[in-house]
């Protein structure tokens, strides 16, 4: 691992430590492997450290002054990474969980993938030959469903998942592609916050997107709670503003034309997102309106969203128990 002296988006040395998470080493994996975190701290610390002396280990949070970014700090290697990624493969882990819960998620994915779709075509207009896309971490293909009419789809994930009709699984990694492989659109979506380099792999990223070409980027809305009570010491790294996340993309010499932050279905997940659009041009053509990290730190509106939930459920209640209930006159 690496601690770093400055922030690993923008380079400033104005970071200031706001947070620490302390994670204890778990000698015994789960059989069934449904518990992530279990699994997760067990991969840190029997294969990253692999130190038996070490029983506990502590990872520091700091947040970027300059570009707002919230950052887990020391920080994988991309050797680490690689570690990580090959045990979850091996043990087949990722794949156990989804295979128990997709089915009861169906409806969701589709109507995630519809969104994303859609989103997609306002800024792909006016374009007469078959587009390409690719999503980057894409897992089983799901969201590239809506495409594959008018598109040449691609998923680059590091397992590799048995894909809808019209669905390619073309690489691991960006290292397995073609550099002459180029697309129209890439989708990297609840991926960016789990890279340890983010701006260096938008850089790499964006060698294989058209002049003109888009990239749909979505992660979650990480420095409103979530830098708060990390999952584990090795999934999430980056905890994004839209702030944040625009001077990122920008650091990486792409511009950003679209940017919003709502409250919406994620895979098998619901939560507060952002949703962000990149193009490879060479100026910016609109201005955005960002919200800063320290606006969306506050975030009190994105607790509204649970007092809305807790009204469905009190109306659910009443329908259910109380719709056929009449009162009686004495």
């Amino acid at each position: 691992m690496r601690f770093e002296e400055n922030c690993i988006s923008c380079n400033s040395d104005g970071i200031k430590k706001i947070g620490k998470h302390d994670y204890y080493i778990r000698r015994n994996l789960s059989s069934n492997l449904l518990n992530t975190y279990d699994e997760r701290v067990w991969i840190f610390f029997e294969k990253i450290i692999n130190d038996k002396s070490k029983s506990k280990f502590i990872f520091d949070v700091y947040l970027c002054r300059n570009c707002g970014l919230i950052f887990q700090n020391p920080r994988l290697t991309d050797k680490e990474i690689k570690i990580k990624y090959h045990i979850i493969n091996e043990l087949g882990s990722v794949k156990s969980r989804i295979s128990r819960i997709e089915s009861s998620y169906s409806k969701v994915l589709e109507q995630r993938a519809s969104r994303v779709y859609c989103l997609i075509k306002e800024f792909r207009l006016g374009v007469n030959h078959k587009l390409k896309i690719m999503d980057y971490g894409g897992q089983r293909g799901f969201n590239l469903i809506p495409f594959t009419k008018e598109f040449e789809c691609s998923v680059v994930d590091y397992e590799k998942w048995k894909l809808p009709n019209g669905i390619t699984h073309i690489g691991y990694t960006l290292n397995d592609l073609d550099k002459s492989n180029n697309f129209d659109v890439i989708l990297l979506m609840h991926t960016l916050e789990h890279i340890n380099y983010p701006v260096q792999f938008m850089k790499n990223l964006s060698c294989f997107l058209t002049y003109g070409g888009i990239i749909y980027i979505e992660v979650p809305l990480g420095c409103w709670r979530e830098w708060q009570k990390n999952v584990d010491p090795i999934t999430h790294f980056n905890f994004f503003s839209e702030e944040s996340l625009i001077k990122c993309v920008e650091n990486s010499g792409l511009n950003v034309i679209y940017v919003s932050t709502s409250y919406q279905n994620y895979g098998y997940s619901k939560g507060w997102c952002i949703n962000l659009i990149c193009k490879k041009s060479k100026c910016s053509e609109t201005k955005i309106k960002k919200l800063s990290t320290k606006r969306q730190m506050a975030g009190i509106e994105y607790y509204l969203v649970f007092l809305f939930d807790i009204k469905k459920i009190f109306k659910y209640i009443k329908s259910k128990f109380f719709k056929n209930k009449k009162i009686q006159v004495n």
